[in-house]
């Protein structure tokens, strides 16, 4: 199953013409949400709409540069762009429609895949730099109505801004943005977002300097390190970190931290990212032809259709075990019905930590069944998980165990299932020798804000994570 991170939202179901159905994201420019737009006879269509935070609304240097921007994005249309429909103002608040893409980004695939073990074969990671390039090079190319180029620059091309459907299709968003953003925070100063982005940003871009194609080229080329290499080309920690590595071009190459890419492939990423974007590719066409001709030279051309059974079949090595009423012992699967509540919602900014994404076990079994909390506990820690909290509720106890909080080699899945079926097996009967009902268990992947301490932080997240997995998706998928 796809993941999607969910938010709950306490904003109105219409805005103006859209019905809100959940919110997928908010962020220091605005909050994000998956909506409805509806026609005559029954026309009903799913988009995405991103709607500025209303003080912005009222920031006439930020809202000129927002609205000249997006005003550019709504004509941009391209296969492989994130098509803006709509630029509108309601309720003194703006906002921008675009296409809701079926699928993940590139960010949270990355993720998945690392925790299955499963890289993106390097072909795949190759074409997926390819399609975005070829967004690149439309949206560079961009001419006015009178032949002038309008000079797009993206400025934000990074692997949470690329989007991968189902269908295998490649499409870079948030057209539009970058600009406005930089008259908000013009040195980093308390942009919460900025840190994430600063590794994909180009030496000029960190410098404050002006951005043309080749920045975004450099951001494109980062993220196709990242894919080769299983890693991010910095490793600095801080801001200070980060920018003294950007600016003095210290990112080893991709083959020497992995000797099967080929060098030939090193040395384009290596161009992409050159300090002097003068030594860069001159154009998103010239990156794209060298992608080209390496996955031409490398005898084995992947397009759309492997990268969506890439996809699938990751999900179905995540469903492996789906069906936990297999197990012995009668666990017995609890059936999702969908839901507005995040695991992330309504957490202390206070004592946030990172998100880490982490596989969950959540047990649910009867007050009165005869396995002792120590029998449990025990079993958590042989497989390497954490109880992060329980709870008695009526004749219900709860328990929600954590895997992959030490290690992100791709196993915290296997030892949540494993656990899981352990779990199943231990007694179902009661004190007196009577049958209870079977224990019910469920495991998925969620992110969670962790303390430095490895333990989760927020306000009722306990809370929230029950009601995710208790009606959030399929229990026992992920």
């Amino acid at each position: 199953m796809a993941q999607r991170t969910l938010v709950a939202t306490d904003s109105p179901d219409v805005y103006g013409k859209y019905q809100l159905l959940e919110r997928l994201s908010k962020g220091d420019v605005g909050e994000v949400f998956r909506a409805k737009s509806r026609g005559v006879e029954g026309f009903e269509k799913v988009l995405v709409v991103k709607r500025i935070h209303p003080h912005l609304s009222r920031n006439e240097t930020f809202l000129g540069a927002f609205v000249e921007e997006a005003k550019v994005a709504v004509t941009l249309s391209h296969a492989n762009v994130v098509q803006v429909f709509d630029l509108g103002l309601v309720d003194d608040t703006y906002f921008i429609a675009m296409e809701h893409v079926a699928g993940q980004d590139l960010e949270r695939l990355q993720k998945r895949a690392r925790l299955a073990n499963r890289p993106l074969p390097r072909e795949l990671a190759v074409y997926v730099a390819s399609e975005v390039a070829k967004a690149l090079d439309y949206a560079h190319r961009r001419r006015d109505n009178r032949f002038r180029p309008l000079g797009i620059v993206h400025g934000r091309v990074e692997a949470s801004n690329i989007l991968v459907s189902f269908e295998g299709e490649v499409k870079l968003g948030d057209f539009g943005t970058e600009r406005a953003r930089a008259t908000l925070f013009r040195d980093g100063a308390n942009d919460s977002e900025g840190l994430a982005h600063l590794p994909f940003s180009a030496p000029e871009q960190v410098r404050g300097g002006a951005m043309d194609a080749r920045t975004d080229l450099y951001g494109l080329g980062v993220v196709l390190y990242g894919l080769l290499a299983n890693r991010n080309p910095f490793l600095g920690t801080s801001r200070e970190e980060l920018t003294r590595e950007i600016l003095a071009g210290n990112a080893p190459m991709v083959h020497s931290l992995d000797g099967s890419v080929p060098e030939e492939l090193s040395q384009i990423v290596a161009k992409a990212m050159h300090l002097d974007p003068d030594q860069r590719y001159g154009s998103a066409s010239e990156f794209y032809e060298a992608l080209l001709r390496f996955l031409y030279s490398s005898g084995r051309r992947v397009g759309a259709y492997e990268l969506s059974k890439f996809m699938e079949d990751l999900d179905d090595d995540g469903d492996r075990t789906a069906t936990l009423g297999a197990f012995a012992g009668g666990v017995e699967a609890i059936q999702h019905t969908g839901t507005h509540m995040d695991p992330t919602a309504h957490r202390k900014t206070a004592v946030e930590g990172p998100d880490q994404e982490v596989a969950l076990l959540f047990l649910l079994a009867p007050s009165n069944r005869a396995a002792p909390e120590s029998s449990v506990r025990s079993l958590v820690a042989r497989f390497g998980g954490r109880v992060f909290e329980r709870s008695h509720e009526g004749h219900r106890s709860t328990m929600l165990i954590g895997f992959g909080l030490e290690t992100t080699d791709g196993r915290a899945v296997d030892a949540a299932l494993r656990c899981a079926l352990r779990v199943s097996r231990l007694p179902s009967l009661a004190a007196d020798g009577s049958a209870v009902a079977s224990v019910q268990l469920a495991v998925g992947l969620a992110s969670v804000p962790i303390d430095a301490d490895g333990m989760p932080v927020g306000e009722n997240l306990f809370a929230n994570l029950q009601h995710y997995f208790w009606f959030g998706g399929q229990l026992g998928r992920f």
